[in-house]
């Protein structure tokens, strides 16, 4: 959700976290992630580290591919696998929104897996859900504006949790998730797909990657909350929004977990580093199946030269906004170097260099609007992706049909 934020609203959270140092978060009234009568639910099962490559991870790709496998007897195995994540950006969320519902219009596969982060993470349910959510999808980011996502703190702000007061979106991410939307994310576990989320405990600097598909298939009337604090955290800049307490069971007891924005690890993410994902394919389905990854940045990936004026707040904003750039192109080229040794073909489609537009505020109406309509043109085109590094690869015919 980095993107939009304005220079003086960047500086000014950085002197509220110097501030806040020594404050403490308000006990919230957090659900405790457990099964729902059957005892605790493994903590390694609903979530794993995403920077490190751990036993847990392995467990946790070793129960989807038995669900694959299973369900696809006598065939053994869908021949094809399309995987989607989408970044972060804030408003720019747009352009993801349009972008899968242009290609909605023109044949978009079902995704096995689905990945977000920051906005990414509020729009991956309506896409791992598919067309039949597009709508829900298109009202989210060209009707809302700002007083729809928070409510400004004043002054008191900079001497609290947070600059901004994040309840209007919690509302509305609540409202979304209805029974029967989670009843259809929890549906999708059983058939080996997968909706994952990130966020980071801001206490160990630990970034975690949650599989969402389970926590609705498996926490019981509680599911609801927890989905909704997990969104809530994955968008949750530190020093705008307060954390998000997640209250987790552990062998040692229940433990309170601060989460907030999973962008300060990585703008977009698919796995840990070192998944080798062609070892599972050929254990348990005897080969390889063909593999496409297709990468959403809700962003700009060429650098753009503009003016800036010698002071302190615009060469901070120059400077946050030239980091989160540089992170993106790493996380994107990191996960195409990871991949390609495992013959997945990576496609990347990003906001084009030549869109001019700039929004007046964190989630300009109007903007998101021009943003959406570019993205859904973009989406329906037949050349709709292109490699990280700008050159234009077409998407054959047969990854545009599910």
């Amino acid at each position: 959700m980095h993107s939009s934020i304005s220079l003086h609203r960047i500086v000014i959270a950085i002197a509220g976290a110097v501030l806040l140092s020594g404050c403490g978060l308000a006990t919230a009234d957090a659900p405790v992630l457990i099964a729902n009568g059957t005892g605790q639910l493994p903590m390694s099962s609903y979530r794993f580290r995403a920077d490190t490559l751990t036993p847990d991870v392995e467990q946790v790709v070793r129960s989807q591919y038995r669900q694959i496998n299973a369900l696809h007897e006598p065939k053994k195995s869908k021949r094809v696998a399309n995987f989607l994540a989408i970044s972060g950006g804030g408003g720019d969320g747009a352009f993801s929104a349009g972008f899968l519902n242009g290609w909605s219009a023109k044949g978009r596969p079902e995704f096995e897996v689905v990945t977000g982060v920051s906005t990414g993470a509020l729009i991956a349910p309506f896409a791992f859900l598919g067309p039949a959510y597009d709508d829900h999808l298109r009202k989210l980011y060209t009707t809302i504006g700002d007083a729809d996502v928070y409510t400004s703190l004043g002054p008191i702000g900079v001497l609290g949790q947070s600059l901004y007061d994040p309840g209007p979106l919690r509302t509305r991410i609540q409202s979304e998730l209805t029974d029967g939307m989670l009843d259809e994310i929890a549906a999708q576990y059983a058939r080996g797909r997968r909706l994952l989320i990130q966020t980071v405990d801001i206490e160990t600097q630990i970034p975690y990657i949650w599989d969402v598909t389970q926590i609705a298939a498996k926490t019981g009337q509680k599911r609801q909350q927890i989905i909704t604090d997990l969104l809530l955290a994955s968008a949750a800049i530190p020093g705008l929004f307060p954390p998000v307490r997640v209250r987790v069971q552990r062998p040692d007891g229940i433990a309170d977990e601060l989460h907030v924005d999973g962008g300060l690890s990585a703008q977009i993410f698919f796995a840990p580093p070192g998944l080798d994902l062609a070892k599972f394919e050929i254990e348990y389905f005897g080969r390889p199946r063909e593999q496409n990854l297709y990468l959403l940045r809700n962003g700009k990936l060429a650098g753009e030269d503009e003016a800036v004026q010698l002071n302190t707040l615009a060469l901070t904003n120059r400077a946050i906004s030239t980091l989160i750039k540089s992170q993106s192109r790493q996380n994107m080229d990191q996960i195409r170097s990871s991949l390609a040794e495992q013959g997945t073909q990576v496609y990347t489609a990003a906001i084009p260099d030549n869109f001019s537009s700039k929004p007046e505020s964190m989630f300009d109406t109007a903007y998101m609007r021009e943003l959406y309509r570019t993205g859904y043109s973009i989406g329906a085109s037949k050349e709709r992706w292109s490699s990280t590094h700008g050159t234009r690869s077409v998407v054959p015919a047969r990854h545009t049909q599910r």
